[in-house]
């Protein structure tokens, strides 16, 4: 099973070896933190993904940054896994 095209979807291995196809993450964040600023918030949290997927670590960094230049008060929630409780 050679020459088979391979892209990876919403994340990118650092590899270079298989282009990825992603959302942009870091406008996505600054424009969700802006508007949460807009909105007179002035504490925001950030409940971030796992360490090993590039789309968290894309996240989390915009997110740092983007509060930090908009001088909020802000906290990060590392969730390396989420579970759903049948009963919440």
């Amino acid at each position: 099973m050679t020459d088979v095209p391979v892209v990876l979807v919403n994340r990118d291995s650092g590899l270079g070896r298989y282009p990825p196809v992603e959302g942009d993450n870091r406008n996505g964040m600054r424009a969700a933190v802006g508007h949460l600023i807009a909105l007179g918030h002035r504490h925001i949290t950030h409940i971030a993904g796992p360490h090993n997927f590039s789309t968290s670590r894309a996240r989390r960094q915009a997110f740092e940054t983007a509060a930090l230049a908009a001088n909020t008060e802000s906290s990060i929630i590392q969730a390396d896994s989420l579970r759903l409780r049948p009963d919440a």
